[in-house]
């Protein structure tokens, strides 16, 4: 049974009822089509002239494969920006295409690397109270009164590095990021709506960007062919391995998706952590600086993947934990004045940090702060990608690797009585390893056998269950 035939049998199955709608989208994965509502056209008609409707209308049918709705671009505030909605989608929607060929080149990064002082002269002056790269000695001391050595820096190797900074909440992260590091760097970012309506958007595409839509699974995992591509070109990468922002109360950093890991496994480029902390996100003190710390590049492609977004998570973390205990002036009265209990006066700073950013998707932002975790197979799956990604490993470090492997597999019921003795074999278990975890939604594409028709019932079923599962996994509040 072919991919369409099972389509035709799912369709009929909706019509009789034995499966609803949802559950048919949810097994084919229906992409949005670019057409807008009839209160979406209406806001345009009262914001555009006919000419940029047009604009915005073939934008929407051009760049829809990228795209889930209307909204992605605009955030919840309806109404794109008249000035620079139209601008940016005429000259850098293609930023939202998926083939880095077609995207980047190595002139323009060249031009951007020139342009990156100018960038950072602009961009210093754009923050408030200004930016303070810190002592890492200072933060490590218990005593203010004793004379800390000065810290020297980070010395960079020549090759480029991934900057993963920390996403705390606050506006201006980003531009922190850009004014800490040494050298230039392309930013990646998924904040669609912030680029196509403010003059962030432009600042951002002179600086170099990469942008990609959280909400489509081909547009995120362009990330990790664009990040090669500005990494063959000699540049840096600046990335939120987080995600979104972290509005927790009680996580100094959100688990790490695995962008970064992969990027390092397939580069070689090492991870740069940049951690950044601000007293009061919403702006209401004087002598509020941003308080950054950058530290020790790390090798993440020489761990396995969970004990490699872990360790970057925990440096991000500790040094975000040090700004806070020596910077940090809030007590529970202070913070607890005028509201009823903590979950209330946390509602209230959340919607004030909120209000600082022109353009917000409040749809994403508040569920993509879990990472979905991954069945036992897949880890094992992922861990002998990575082993096999690196091809230059030294001999010992080659061994652990293995060794690391094997046991894995020893404790998994189906792998258990593998004999595995080489990388070849280890390449044989990839190629023959059906993955279908990745996609539960849409599983049965991948079976290629499925030959009675009711399976395909039971099959649509799970996937809503799959599907809802998730979403309570998910749900966050704003």
């Amino acid at each position: 049974m072919n991919q369409q035939e099972m389509l035709e049998i799912l369709k009929e199955l909706v019509q009789s009822g034995e499966i609803t709608s949802e559950e048919y989208n949810l097994f084919v994965n229906e992409t949005w089509d670019g057409e807008l509502s009839n209160e979406e056209l209406d806001i345009l008609r009262s914001t555009f002239s006919d000419a940029n409707i047009k604009l915005i209308l073939d934008f929407f049918k051009n760049y829809k494969d990228g795209l889930k709705e209307y909204r992605d671009v605009v955030g919840d505030n309806l109404v794109p920006d008249k000035v620079f909605f139209p601008i940016m989608i005429k000259y850098f929607g293609y930023l939202l295409g998926n083939d880095p060929e077609k995207i980047y080149s190595k002139h323009g990064v060249v031009l951007r690397r020139m342009l990156n002082p100018l960038v950072k002269a602009i961009g210093g002056s754009m923050l408030k109270s200004g930016q303070v790269i810190e002592n890492r000695n200072y933060l490590l001391n218990d005593d203010n009164k004793v004379c800390v050595p000065e810290d020297k820096g980070v010395i960079l190797p020549k090759e480029p590095v991934i900057c993963c900074f920390n996403h705390s909440g606050f506006k201006d992260d980003i531009l922190a990021t850009i004014l800490a590091h040494q050298r230039h760097g392309y930013l990646f970012m998924a904040s669609l709506p912030q680029f196509f309506n403010t003059l962030d958007g432009l600042t951002a595409w002179l600086n170099g960007v990469g942008l990609f839509n959280r909400k489509v699974k081909e547009s995120r995992q362009s990330f990790i062919p664009k990040g090669k591509k500005v990494i063959s070109y000699g540049a840096d990468v600046y990335m939120a391995p987080e995600g979104i922002w972290n509005k927790t109360v009680d996580k100094p950093s959100l688990d790490l998706w695995r962008g970064a890991y992969v990027l390092s496994c397939e580069t070689g480029a090492l991870a740069l952590p940049m951690v950044h902390y601000l007293r009061d996100k919403n702006g209401n003190v004087v002598n509020n600086p941003i308080h950054t710390v950058v530290d020790e590049p790390i090798a993440l492609y020489n761990l396995p993947e969970q004990a490699a977004l872990n360790y970057l998570r925990d440096v991000l973390a500790t040094w975000y934990s040090l700004m806070m205990e020596k910077y940090g002036k809030s007590t529970k009265e202070k913070e607890l004045k005028g509201f009823s209990c903590w979950q209330d006066a946390q509602m209230s700073k959340l919607k004030d940090s909120v209000a600082t950013v022109d353009r917000y998707d409040s749809e994403i932002e508040t569920c993509g702060d879990v990472v979905i975790k991954q069945k036992n197979h897949d880890v094992i799956m992922n861990t002998i990608r990575d082993y096999l990604s690196v091809k230059n490993r030294d001999e010992d470090s080659k061994k652990d690797w293995f060794l690391y492997i094997k046991e894995l597999l020893a404790k998994d019921e189906e792998f258990a009585d593998l004999q595995i003795t080489s990388d070849e074999d280890l390449e044989y278990l990839i190629r023959n390893y059906i993955r279908v975890s990745d996609r539960p939604e849409t599983a049965f594409l991948d079976i290629a056998n499925l030959e009675d028709s009711s399976n395909l019932v039971d099959a649509a079923h799970a996937s809503v269950l799959v599907r809802q599962r998730k979403n309570d996994n998910t749900q966050r509040r704003i």
